[in-house]
């Protein structure tokens, strides 16, 4: 009789594993639909719109901010003057968000969760600081709100919504990580940017390239240091970034922060001025070359800026997923994850 109910336990064991663990996970799929994509569709849902205004925006910026980023800081931190300072209100506030982590995480939560609930099990499950911001970023959830927001500004200004006003203490304070966070490498080799731009777009980087003008992006901006991810659209952007080792608006290498490390991610925080070095294409694709503006060095605050060559960028720890098949490893982790499962009921079977 006991053989009998140990047999028993055993069918329901197999059962549970194979027949309940699957559905559980088509119902996390329907949830999640990000889990039930192949690597194409993904890059497909990660389509990068334009933002882009002409030189005279980037003193408007620097003198007034941004509208989202305004409010966020305010929110966060209400005693730091922004008028006149943006850039230096954005480091004052990073230096509040170190000493403060746990009440700034809270607060963000507590403006941003009510709108975007998803957000809640990307931002307060990963427990590094710095990171989790990073992450919810790569991981979808607020990230077209987060940057139609930003793009949708007529320059610095825009009248906020109330989708805007939650997310805008997040906002402020992933520009602050980004551009502030030392553990964040910058990389002065070239990133590529697939996007879909408008034909007024287009006009805007013909005219300031004719004009020897430089354009302003007013959303953060994903590139890539791997040419084969950048993203699809109807043009490619080749940024030089051999001037960001003095740019306020250095991208930095998200890879090891982010959801998607295959695609060696180099992000551009909002307002990052370029200048327009060539045009080319037709209807169907162009080709747009950038610089990355190098602005004029300020007062060093002491924090020493990491800087990595075009080579580190792509063979280091920070990118080194690049060359790995994304759809291949999440496969291995399921199967990890499955022979863990099997194996820990197993244990528990033979003690009982």
């Amino acid at each position: 009789m006991k053989h009998l109910e140990r047999l028993r336990v055993v069918v329901w064991l197999i059962i549970e594993i194979f027949v309940v663990s699957a559905v559980d996970q088509k119902t996390l799929n329907e949830v999640d639909p990000l889990r039930n994509i192949s690597k194409t569709d993904e890059r497909i849902h990660r389509y990068k719109r334009s933002g882009v205004e002409s030189q005279d925006c980037a003193a408007s910026i620097r003198d007034h901010g941004l509208s989202l980023i305004n409010f966020g800081i305010e929110k966060l931190a209400s005693g730091i003057t922004i008028n006149g300072r943006i850039y230096e209100a954005v480091e004052d506030l990073y230096t509040i968000l170190e000493k403060n982590e746990k009440i700034m995480k809270d607060k963000v939560g507590k403006y941003l969760v009510p709108k975007f609930p998803l957000i809640n099990s990307t931002l307060f499950s990963v427990k590094n600081f710095q990171k989790s911001f990073i992450f919810t970023y790569t991981s979808e959830y607020g990230y077209i709100d987060l940057n139609k927001a930003l793009r949708d500004h007529n320059c610095a200004n825009k009248v906020l919504t109330d989708s805007d006003k939650a997310l805008a203490p997040y906002a402020a304070a992933l520009m602050a990580i980004l551009m502030h966070w030392d553990e964040l490498p910058s990389t002065t080799g070239t990133a590529y940017r697939g996007s879909t731009i408008t034909d007024n777009d287009l006009n805007t980087y013909r005219n300031s390239y004719s004009q020897s003008h430089s354009i302003v992006w007013l959303n953060f901006a994903s590139t890539s240091t791997k040419n084969q991810q950048a993203f699809p659209g109807n043009v490619q952007f080749n940024i030089n970034n051999i001037n960001s080792e003095h740019s306020k608006w250095k991208p930095k290498l998200i890879c090891n922060c982010s959801k998607f490390a295959y695609e060696c991610e180099a992000l551009y925080p909002p307002g990052s001025v370029f200048n327009v070095d060539k045009v080319t294409g037709n209807s169907k694709k162009y080709a747009i070359d950038l610089t990355l503006r190098d602005n004029e060095p300020t007062a060093q605050s002491g924090r020493k800026r990491r800087s990595v060559s075009p080579d580190f960028a792509t063979k280091s720890g920070f990118c080194y997923i690049g060359s790995v098949n994304s759809s291949w490893s999440r496969q291995i982790n399921m199967w990890n994850d499955l022979v863990l499962e099997i194996l820990g009921k197993f244990v528990s079977f033979l003690l009982w």
